[in-house]
């Protein structure tokens, strides 16, 4: 009785299950910029701990001039990822997650098979500073690349920083399968076609789901002391 009435009040700790980082920033460094309109990206492939997959493929994207100058900016060093546009440009900013190949076309199974739900119920996006609002894309894969979701949220992260939560049941996900993940991309773009953007975040990743009341775990321990101390008797 004793054994069973220690293994309940260590439940907490036994069913507490880690979040998923997505990606912590503190490896795979880089810094690259979209000077030209021509369509495509500039990219950089790094890989390291901290992200998940060990391999993030990132890529930046000039768009358009209101006044003939302006550059997009992506980079990632010390912890921090940093995209932004200057005055009067747009761009739009993605980091890709499917497993280590090494290149920058998407694999949707490059991930095989992640559950986002263990010990989470939605997203956590740690953002230091934002001078604006942007559009945030979720792009979710899953049933081995064989089901897709694109999910949209706008202005995120403005005026105020910090934690921004995005839950897997809001319907923008749709009928994502976030226990089966096999490739994940996030999409970046400044709120407004010419909006100048700064913004840093230090971490995407999942949240953690609560562990059941401690008051509760007490109570149940205890009644179970007590029916001990009635069959000794």
């Amino acid at each position: 009785m004793k054994t069973l009435l220690l293994s309940i009040l260590m439940l907490p700790s036994l069913a507490a299950a880690l979040p998923v980082t997505i990606d912590d920033f503190t490896t795979g460094t880089f810094a690259i910029e979209d000077t030209t309109i021509d369509g495509s990206s500039v990219t950089s492939i790094d890989g390291g701990a901290g992200i998940i997959g060990g391999e993030r493929d990132a890529f930046v994207e000039l768009k358009n001039r209101l006044f003939g100058v302006g550059d997009a900016r992506l980079e990632v060093g010390g912890g921090v990822m940093s995209f932004s546009t200057d005055a009067g440009a747009s761009g739009t900013a993605v980091l890709q997650y499917d497993g280590i190949d090494g290149s920058p076309v998407l694999d949707v199974d490059g991930l095989g098979s992640v559950d986002f739900t263990a010990g989470a119920s939605g997203f956590n996006l740690d953002i230091i500073f934002s001078d604006a609002g942007f559009d945030f894309q979720v792009n979710t894969f899953w049933d081995g690349g064989m089901s897709s979701n694109t999910a949209n949220f706008t202005s995120i992260g403005f005026p105020l920083s910090g934690t921004r939560f995005i839950g897997f049941d809001d319907p923008e996900f749709g009928t994502t399968d976030f226990s089966d993940i096999s490739a994940f991309e996030l999409i970046v773009d400044p709120l407004g076609e010419f909006a100048a953007l700064d913004l840093a975040m230090v971490n995407i990743g999942t949240n953690e789901v609560p562990a059941p009341g401690a008051p509760v775990l007490l109570g149940l321990g205890l009644g179970l002391l007590g029916m001990a101390r009635v069959l000794r008797k």
